[in-house]
């Protein structure tokens, strides 16, 4: 069977391999690396269509972005003098990438190493064996740990050293080889697109907890560093950030969140609602009612947007089909699907000036054009959505990350989004009123478009930003923003922020302001949701874009937060 798939470049950055020893209950940069980059066997078995499944999965601690090289049945390998049997010879036929992992098995693109290759059930798969490696060094000073590298790691098909500055051939692009690099002070490492850990400098040994909450809400402040100036945003037009001197509950939670939000639906009864990889969970906040509901196709959930009551909506990306997202309702007896396989982007915005109804907007999304400058507002009914008006956004407008609503309050409403090249812009009336003179770097994920009419083209980039709110407090009208600060290195390969804070932007003393109250948290600032006065902000921990991190929702007070605007 021939099969031919796109699979996304595997990319290992490593920051500052100093060679930490392993002592006590600690784990050595290099003895942590080498065991997410650790071979394991398995077989293929014949999936959906003409594709192919893995008969491992999670409980093998198979993740999403592992890579495997398929192999041939094998040929007997005879002495030609003594005739002895020598053994067998399988050689590579295919690399593949997993795409999603169930519980005991795991769905595979696949890429043949020749023009054609013949496939079949029971093939052996072997996890990062003979997959091409290649080590950056940025400040040419880890030479001595690339060496370890490759003696710790010999199943991989190492490919060579190179130092900053060295330009790298075009060849060395390619989706399907692995690429280290060392800059600073941690270990990030990258596997089939995918982000899968980021390793301090000294590196504990996981402690395994159960699936869910690690803690209740306590009265502690959230954990801010002391970082005086918001590097890329104290400029003309940016107020002076003020630090955060109250701060209500925290949530801790033993999984990573993307997005948040609260909704109220009839019967008063609030939720808190957090979207992790492919889970919402949705937990009371009166009582201890807790609800899940757990996306099981193919395709990579991309964030959430919330209704005031109980509609959500799933954006869902299936490479070779696009936008296949979702509207889910929540009721006191749980999740229910009402409609399934919408082709946009959505968005509920909401607008204080209106009542704070939520209004559903749709934007297309394809490989050339990413987020067409068109979008739809959309209602629902019954189980499909129709379009009610087409609307005709300013260039390179986004709905992740957009917004509209009257901030100067002359009856005219703003349309707010981040522009390509990552700064915060304003339009009214088809004209652009405000730009931030230096963009707000690091969005919350970084999504790869695959072109379905060429398999070998590389994937376009779309950035997703949060979803703003627009709230009111005392006589003005105010947008809030999660914003991160990205590394430099981290910028190249779409890699996530490392630490972040909150913005708000509103109009006074005749002109548009970003406030900044918080100093930055230590991690990035995932999403924000308001609700009765307060902010609720949701902060990464250390592998936020591993898949497997951790994060903290914060209660902030808004009235502490815009005390001094």
């Amino acid at each position: 069977m021939l099969y031919h798939k796109k699979i996304l470049l595997l990319m290992v950055w490593i920051w500052g391999l100093n060679g930490i020893p392993a002592s006590g209950g600690s784990l050595s940069l290099l003895d942590e690396t080498a065991r997410d980059l650790s071979r394991l066997e398995a077989r293929l078995i014949e999936g959906p269509g003409e594709g192919f499944l893995l008969n491992r999965g999670s409980r093998d601690q198979v993740q999403k972005g592992d890579l495997w090289t398929i192999y041939s049945p094998g040929e007997s390998v005879v002495d030609p003098v003594s005739g002895a049997d020598l053994g067998t010879y399988s050689s590579p036929l295919a690399v593949a990438r997993v795409t999603r992992a169930a519980e005991k098995f795991a769905e595979l693109a696949v890429r043949c190493l020749k023009k054609e290759c013949d496939l079949q059930a029971g093939l052996e798969a072997v996890r990062f064996q003979d997959i091409q490696a290649l080590y950056l060094d940025e400040k040419a000073s880890t030479f001595s740990q690339y060496k370890k590298m490759r003696k710790k790691l010999d199943h991989l098909d190492w490919q060579g050293y190179m130092r900053k500055g060295e330009r790298l051939p075009e060849q060395l692009s390619s989706p399907f080889k692995v690429v280290l690099a060392a800059a600073g002070n941690s270990l990030t490492l990258w596997s089939g697109g995918e982000l899968l850990s980021i390793y301090p400098r000294s590196v504990k040994k996981p402690v395994r907890q159960s699936a869910g909450e690690r803690g209740q809400p306590s009265s502690s402040s959230p954990a801010t560093s002391s970082v005086p100036e918001s590097a890329g945003l104290d400029q003309t037009g940016f107020a002076t950030e003020t630090a955060v001197k109250e701060a209500g509950g925290t949530i801790s939670l033993d999984q990573p969140v993307y997005s948040i939000g609260i909704t109220t639906f009839p019967g008063k009864r609030s939720y808190l609602l957090y979207l992790g990889d492919r889970t919402v969970q949705a937990r009371a906040l009166q009582g201890k009612k807790k609800h899940q509901y757990t996306y099981e196709g193919f395709g990579s959930v991309v964030n959430m947007s919330v209704a005031h009551d109980g509609l959500l909506a799933l954006n869902i990306y299936v490479p070779d089909k696009g936008m296949r997202s979702k509207i889910l309702r929540l009721t006191d007896a749980g999740f229910q699907a009402i409609i399934e396989n919408i082709d946009y982007v959505l968005s509920f915005g909401r607008d204080p000036a209106d009542g704070g109804k939520a209004r559903l907007l749709g934007q297309p999304l394809d490989h050339d054009d990413l987020l067409r400058s068109v979008a739809y507002r959309l209602e629902i009914r019954k189980d499909r959505v129709v379009r009610v008006e087409t609307l005709d956004p300013p260039p390179g407008y986004s709905l992740f990350g957009a917004f509209q609503t009257d901030l100067n309050g002359n009856g005219v409403d703003e349309i707010g989004y981040f522009n390509p090249g990552g700064r915060l812009v304003l339009y009214e009336s088809g004209r652009k009123i405000w730009e931030s003179s230096s963009g707000p770097a690091g969005a919350l994920r970084t999504l790869l478009i695959g072109d379905p009419d060429y398999d070998d083209a590389a994937p376009s980039e779309l950035e997703v930003w949060s979803q703003p709110e627009v709230f009111r407090h005392g006589d003005r009208t105010y947008v809030a923003f999660a914003l991160n600060q990205q590394d430099s290195w981290m910028g190249l390969v779409g890699g996530g922020p490392r630490e972040g804070t909150v913005g708000f932007l509103y109009y006074g003393e005749n002109s548009y302001r970003l406030h900044l109250p918080v100093h930055r948290f230590p991690g990035p600032v995932q999403d924000l949701h308001i609700h009765n006065d307060e902010l609720l902000v949701a902060v990464g921990g250390e592998k936020t874009y591993s898949g497997k991190g951790t994060a903290q929702v914060l209660t902030l007070s808004l009235g502490s937060l815009l005390s001094k605007d």
